[in-house]
């Protein structure tokens, strides 16, 4: 009984712990301070993380994150944690999008409040929850968490709609749209998860408002491979995050064709976000690995309490990666 407890004190912690960083304000967590608070975080618990810095990226030509970050005052970080609780299992990959303000960049947002783009990072806050509630728990899992962090903000040096990046594999990608900058920095982060040679990759992202359309505020969209995406049903319906398979539609793959690069941004068909947002992606993906995608962004943040979500940020996505991760690593 006593250990039930105890591992439904580390679940909800862990769930506390992304929320606490989604709330917190875009001011005091940006791209140079949100590395500081993992590292502080982490402190003692017996991971390895590694933060990269601007020179650093540049090194490592990580374009999409230089490129959607330039526009803003701080300069973009990618942070690195690794936990090695069974180093003889599959290494998973859990990447989560760090943008901790989307003003939309030269696309600019419209709306009358954009305070909840301060919760943009809910990807990364989710991979952090899983971070912490796997390490707390002692899981024999061998996992490392990969976080591109950027702000997207318009300004003199900002990325224009039409500019093309060139990535460190060789793909070029045209900026259709600076709104749609999640998919631009988790493109390098999967490409570091191929280097890593990362078996089993989940990316995690606020990334469409097209999967709000589609699946409302009650549930996540998951894309990839099918077989992993039902391992991933089942593990939501245990533990109330729940997540619901999504086609990646071979026939949309030609809406991201560019004129100018290997592909653009954002499709030309005005449906379908959610999906080909996944196509795009899945260019990045390392051959040798078994990817999911997992949409979040209809799950962000409740208007009220309900269920295991308080209101404001939810904290979705730390116990569903942390018990996918331990479910393919049996």
């Amino acid at each position: 009984m006593n250990a039930s407890v105890e591992l439904g004190k580390i679940r909800a912690a862990a769930t506390a712990f992304s929320r606490d960083l989604m709330n917190e304000l875009s001011d005091v967590l940006n791209p140079e301070t949100y590395p500081e608070v993992l590292k502080q975080q982490f402190e003692g618990k017996g991971v390895e993380i590694t933060v990269h810095g601007k020179e650093q990226l540049e090194e490592m030509e990580m374009n999409g994150l230089l490129t959607v970050c330039r526009g803003s005052k701080y300069n973009p970080s990618f942070v690195e944690i690794r936990y090695e609780g069974d180093s003889s299992k599959p290494l998973v990959a859990l990447v989560g999008k760090g943008v901790t303000f989307d003003t939309g960049g030269i696309s600019l947002k419209s709306g009358k409040d954009l305070s909840s783009m301060r919760m943009d990072m809910g990807g990364s806050a989710a991979v952090a929850g899983a971070m912490q509630l796997l390490v707390d728990s002692k899981a024999d899992v061998n996992v490392v968490a990969l976080i591109p962090m950027v702000e997207n903000t318009p300004d003199a040096n900002s990325v224009f709609p039409g500019e093309v990046i060139r990535y460190k594999n060789g793909k070029t990608v045209q900026v259709g749209n600076t709104d749609a900058e999640g998919r631009l920095i988790l493109a390098d982060a999967l490409i570091r998860a191929g280097e890593l040679n990362a078996e089993y990759i989940v990316d995690i992202a606020t990334l469409t408002g097209a999967i709000v359309a589609a699946l409302g505020s009650e549930i996540g969209g998951v894309f990839g491979d099918e077989e992993l995406s039902s391992v991933m049903k089942k593990v939501g319906d245990q533990n109330g995050d729940f997540v619901w398979p999504m086609p990646l539609v071979e026939a949309y793959d030609k809406s991201l064709a560019s004129d100018y690069a290997d592909m653009n941004n954002i499709s030309s068909m005005n449906f379908a976000g959610s999906i080909t947002a996944g196509l795009f992606l899945r260019r990045f993906v390392p051959e040798n690995s078994k990817w999911l995608h997992v949409d979040m962004a209809g799950m962000m943040s409740k208007s009220s309490a309900s269920g295991y979500y308080a209101k404001s940020a939810t904290g979705y996505g730390a116990r569903l990666l942390a018990d996918y991760t331990v479910e393919v690593s049996k």
